[in-house]
């Protein structure tokens, strides 16, 4: 039914004759049903106040989504307006346009949603129109233009000014918007409020309450406001973005002040300097503020904190001049490139060919563009100019550093340098005063200007002197993180503390090998002074006085404190000055007379955990560290910090502040003193290690023992250093300690190993005893005390602890493996996975393994039965031949651990439920399946239940499952209830980027492609062949497998950070190995291997769209867009979308992605591109 027909058939039910004045019957109020017609394309002119109320009360209340257009101003005198969205039931969800005019003497009033529109929904778009002075709204809650909004969508609001009052006499009280209701998503643009807003509470300026989505962007307000919440002077509620908003008082937005109003100022920023059609206008000296209205005039900015503005044609050439005057004024003071400003000039004088305002307006948009190549050009002249005055500064303060390049230098800064071979664009003064280079010149002058100023240093530099400035990055400041530091960096950086003006910066590494390193060439021959600061936790434990971490230069290095010993007593504790007891982030670790971690009585002191804390004991002086290094003719010194892998987790290491000094050579005091400084840290770190550090034969992790010799070599050391008085003397005890340090590090990781070897072969006995001979029993048995015995003792070197020579034993190579220093066990052969099996059996449940080659032959004997640790199949190959009639068959019967990168094939047969290739059941603990691949054959004998998965039988824990693809069969001609990779979820299993391609022959009664009960199953990014059961996820074909395709989607349509590999033309299927090739997709929607031909990946912005070249690309878009966002896309290509019958909008209500996708927008530039065939149906909002 039409429009008109609905009104006609309403009035039909009508007895009497209606007499119609304005729209309405006189007698009876019906409205008349061809009183206003729409145009052609939908949209009501409305040209008064009559034609308002009777399109809201006979139009709207029937068809919410109907559009009008105001044609002329309103004045509202005499007629009793009726909310445009009447209810809740039937919201406005259509377009109002006021196209600039203004609506008088609107007065409104009710109890809630009182305003010109009183209910919108998703859909409602209403702009260009004034609310003047003379008009009123008041009411209950939620009164504004727009009482407030309900439902869902998108509402739009735009170039809305309200300048009349707006009163609720109890909550949301805005002048523009009341209240969001429900969950539209609110956007707000270049409108604004001067009238008086008055609330009960809960109100705003612009809008209150915009619920928790709103985009609000050149909003600004004078209003005096009654009822704010705080300091929320515009709005109320949480926002997507708010850009470039306005307003007298309160923390939102930036605050201005009644000049800038009336100056120009607020409106020159409003239209972000935009001059051609912009849409804020202002004639200055009779505009108090800005206007929506085109007639006012165009503002200018003539200079800093200086506006003009035009308005008419006649005024066309006083503005040219004043321009001219101010380009002039412009250029006359500012360094930049000489063609640039040139050109500029040009284009000033001729505005003076300008004939009316839209010309000069064009003209003048074009010295825009230029003004900012100029802006560019003079910020790269202003950097290369305070570069040279702080060289100037530096030379000028350092009076002693003296020779030919220094001399050369100051030539350059202050002499007439004319362009020559050294200096193309000539010395300072001639580049700044001619200027004649481009900006890619002066940034080549600076490189020329820096690799000077530090071969000057090389060779110039005194004793004594500070010469940090020749580190990258010292202060780890620069961007990008660690600029300028090679190696391995920390996993932390950033927090900082100010101490006297100076901010310090620190970073940490939590977990983490690291070695942190950078290079200075052409140094000076002679000794240099390396400090910083920082410490060292080890195993998380502040009590530790385990050392690991050092501090380097050159072949030397020391030991890094703990944070133990750089605690900090409570007395002289100051939080937020030299520690972090309270702050944010990690905060420093209390210390307790009991050596507890608890205690009821107050902290003796605080121990350094996280970055903010040691930024504070950086800024305070605390955990400083030192060590020199000798340069030779090489001149080259590579310093730096490291942390080994110690094979102990809770590892923390905090640093910061590196500085480099020159000491001189052998006759300088400078080279004494720092080479006694750098002894007497490293001394403190052998006495610690000597008197206080206690190996620990229980848990070595937590203190390894290390040799015996080395540890009488440190004692001589320390006697050594006592003595030493001449300069080379200290040099020798310094080179001696690190040396030593070193070998300590080497060899408390062999001892570990030594241990752990100790250690499992005392469990090889006990879990092999039935398969030994008695002899064989008590020659392993006898090794393992042997070893414990030389660890205890000290009495193996280093190489010895690494590789015993008790180890080369028949019995021992037949069935033990290989255990490293961080207990890994490496499992190379099916004997090995015999032990292996039995030492977990045995109760070493979280034991640690990796293959190191294919295991043929694991039978349900090998089984693991509960396995809590982690075992790395480092893509070998697990070949299964278990026969299990029991329950939970599988290649472990619980898992509570970690199975990852690895392929299982062969077959499990069973007559029990809970089957599963890689676990019966999960249980004890979450479980981890990652990266696995399985092709076992799975054979049930089961008649009924028999809850087996491809992967798991049962998850009775929580079970994640990555990356991970089952490719086998699951047969058994009676059993049914089976899942493709879970049996059953009593926990929650989360299946994300997982491939399901098994042949699933059992029953389908109770079955289901991924996992049975998914209610309990989050499933993400997975894709499968065939359907068994009940279905989620996304099928497939095998070609689409074969070509790349699905490759590609389960690495989230990249090729950048692939987890899924295939080789095209040779894997059926992708495999999460990366010993695979990548799959990438070309321009054209191939996928291949070649890398050269891959598309280039986009981020979906503004300045880097998506690209869309086929009916795949359009149906991914989906995946892509940013709830909350625009994303955006462009065409390359014209696509044929008959193969979709019908296409699903990207961001339909009724077809949420997410179940939010209305809040998601789409930018889309067709390129001049062409969609064939498109076909879409839907309903309702869709």
């Amino acid at each position: 039914m039409t429009q008109d027909a609905a009104v006609t058939a309403l009035l039909a039910e009508g007895e009497h004759t209606h007499a119609y004045a304005n729209g309405f019957c006189t007698e009876c109020g019906e409205a008349q049903a061809d009183y206003v017609k729409p145009g052609t394309d939908g949209y009501y002119a409305l040209k008064d106040g009559h034609d308002l109320l009777w399109w809201a009360k006979a139009v709207v209340a029937q068809t919410p989504n109907a559009s009008a257009r105001l044609v002329s101003d309103i004045d509202m005198s005499g007629i009793t307006m009726t909310p445009i969205g009447i209810s809740s039931d039937k919201p406005f969800q259509g377009t109002f346009d006021g196209q600039g005019h203004t609506i008088s003497h609107l007065e409104m009033s009710g109890e809630n949603n009182v305003g010109l529109f009183g209910y919108v929904t998703g859909g409602a778009y209403v702009k260009n129109f004034i609310v003047d002075a003379t008009s009123s709204i008041s009411g209950g809650s939620y009164c504004g233009v727009i009482g407030g909004s309900v439902g869902y969508g998108s509402v739009n609001i735009e170039c809305i000014g309200m300048e009349g009052t707006v009163t609720a006499t109890s909550i949301n009280a805005g002048g523009i918007f009341g209240c969001c209701l429900d969950g539209c998503a609110i956007l707000i643009s270049d409108s604004y409020v001067t009238g008086k807003v008055t609330g009960g509470g809960e109100s705003a300026a612009i809008a209150g309450w915009v619920g928790g989505a709103a985009t609000l962007s050149n909003l600004w307000s004078c209003a005096e406001v009654e009822g704010l919440s705080g300091e929320e002077y515009l709005y109320r509620g949480g926002t997507r973005s708010m850009e470039n908003c306005f307003a007298v008082s309160g923390s939102q937005g930036s605050v201005i002040t009644r000049e800038q109003l009336a100056s120009g100022e607020l409106t020159y920023r409003l239209n972000k300097g935009v001059v051609e059609n912009p849409v804020w206008r202002q004639t200055l000296g009779s505009d108090d503020y800005p206007s929506l209205d085109k007639s006012h005039g165009i503002v200018f900015s003539m200079a800093a904190d200086e506006y003009s503005s035009l308005a008419s044609d006649k005024d066309v050439p006083a503005m040219a001049s004043a321009c001219q005057q101010s380009a002039a004024d412009y250029c006359g003071s500012t360094i930049a490139e000489q063609a640039l400003l040139d050109a500029y000039l040009a284009q000033a004088e001729a505005l003076s060919d300008c004939q009316d305002v839209a010309e000069f307006c064009a003209a003048y948009t074009q010295m825009q563009a230029a003004l900012k190549d100029i802006e560019a050009s003079a910020a790269v002249y202003a950097r290369y100019m305070a570069r040279c005055a702080e060289i100037k500064n530096y030379l000028a303060s350092n009076p002693q550093l003296q020779g030919d390049g220094v001399d050369a230098l100051n030539t350059y800064l202050e002499g007439e340098v004319a362009p020559g071979k050294d200096w193309p664009l000539g010395g300072y003064v001639y580049l700044t005063e001619k200027h004649v280079a481009t900006a890619a010149q002066v940034e080549e002058e600076m490189a020329r200007l820096e690799h000077a100023f530090n071969t000057a240093l090389a060779g110039a530099y005194a004793a004594g002197q500070d010469i940090t400035n020749l580190l990258t990055n010292p202060d780890l400041t620069q961007q990008p993180a660690w600029a300028g530091w090679d190696g391995v960096h920390g996993t932390g950086l950033g927090a900082s503390a100010t101490k006297d003006g100076q901010e310090y910066t620190a970073a940490e590494s939590w977990e983490k090998a690291m070695d942190m390193h950078q290079t200075i060439t052409g140094l000076r021959q002679g000794y240099y002074l390396v400090s910083m600061n920082g410490a060292y936790r080890h195993r998380n434990d502040p009590y530790s006085n385990t050392y690991s971490a050092q501090l380097y230069a050159g072949d030397n290095c020391v030991f890094l404190p703990t944070v133990y010993e750089t605690r900090i007593s409570a007395d002289e504790a100051e939080d937020d000055v030299n520690c972090n007891i309270s702050g944010a982030g990690a905060i420093d670790l209390p210390i307790y007379a009991n050596g507890g971690t608890t205690s009821d009585e107050a902290p003796i002191a605080y121990a350094l955990h996280g970055i903010p804390g040691m930024a504070y004991a950086i800024a305070s002086g605390r955990a400083q560290n030192s060590i020199v290094a000798y340069v030779g003719e090489d001149r080259q010194l590579t310093l730096g910090i490291r942390l080994p892998d110690n094979g102990s987790s809770g590892n923390w290491l905090g640093f910061g502040n590196f500085h480099l000094t020159y000491c001189g050579d052998e006759s300088t005091t400078f080279a004494a003193d720092a080479l006694a400084q750098a002894l007497a840290g490293q001394t403190s770190r052998a006495r610690t290690i000597l008197d206080i550090y206690k190996p620990d034969a229980v848990t070595p992790e937590v203190a390894p023992n290390y040799p015996a010799a080395i540890r009488e070599a440190l004692r001589q050391a320390v006697d050594e250093a006592a003595q030493a008085t001449s300069v080379a003397e200290k040099a020798r005890c310094v080179a001696r300690y690190s040396q030593l340090f070193d070998q300590i590090n080497e060899a408390r990781t062999a001892y570990l190993s030594l241990f752990n070897t100790a250690g499992l072969l005392e469990s090889a006995g006990t879990v092999l005893k039935d398969s030994l001979t008695a002899a064989q029993y008590e020659e392993m048995m006898s090794i393992s005390k042997q070893l414990y015995d030389a660890y205890a003792d000290g009495t193996y070197s280093a190489q010895e602890a690494a590789h015993p020579g008790l180890l080369d034993s028949e019995v021992i190579r037949q069935y033990i493996p290989e255990i490293d220093a961080n207990g890994v066990i490496h499992v190379a052969s099916v004997r090995n996975m015999v032990f292996f099996s039995a030492y977990v059996n045995s109760g070493k449940t979280s034991a640690k393994a990796r293959l190191e080659a294919d295991i043929q032959g694991v039978t349900s004997g090998m089984a693991l039965k509960d396995f809590r640790g982690t075992l790395d199949g480092a893509y070998h190959t697990i070949t299964l031949n278990i026969d299990h009639p029991e329950p939970k068959a599988g290649l472990v019967e619980v898992l509570g651990g970690t199975v990852k990168n690895l392929y299982l094939e062969g077959t499990i047969t069973t007559a029990d439920k809970y089957a599963g290739s890689v676990a019966g059941t999960t249980g004890n603990s979450k479980a981890t399946i990652q990266n696995v691949v399985s092709r076992v054959n799975i054979i049930s004998t089961v008649e009924g239940d028999g809850t087996h998965g491809g992967l798991v039988g049962c998850a009775d824990t929580d079970v994640a499952i990555r990356n991970s693809a089952y490719a086998g069969t699951l047969s058994g001609e009676k059993t049914n209830c089976c899942g493709g990779f879970v049996g059953w979820i009593n926990a929650h299993a989360d299946i994300e980027n997982c491939l399901q391609v098994a042949d699933v022959t059992t029953d389908a009664t109770g079955g289901h492609t991924w996992a049975r009960n998914p209610g309990n199953m989050t499933l993400a990014g997975s894709y499968y062949l065939n359907a068994h059961g009940a279905v989620s996820g996304t099928q497939v074909t095998k070609e689409r497998l074969a070509s790349g395709e699905v490759c590609y989607l389960l690495n989230g349509e990249s090729a950048k950070s692939a987890s899924w590999y295939q080789t095209l033309g040779i894997d059926a299927l992708p495999v999460p190995d990366p010993s695979h090739k990548r799959v990438g997709i070309t321009y054209e929607g191939a996928y291949t291997n070649d890398e050269s031909k891959f598309a280039v990946e986009h981020t979906g912005t503004k300045d880097d769209p998506y690209v869309l070249a086929t009916v795949a690309d359009l149906e991914r878009m989906r995946s892509k867009m940013r709830l909350g966002q625009i994303t955006y896309f462009v065409l390359n290509n014209d696509i044929d979308m008959s193969s979709i019958s019908s296409w699903i909008p990207v961001n339909g209500y009724g077809n949420s992605y997410n179940g939010r996708e209305w809040q998601a927008w789409i930018d889309l530039d067709g390129k001049g591109h062409v969609l064939r065939n498109l076909k879409s149906t839907g309903n309702g909002y869709d």
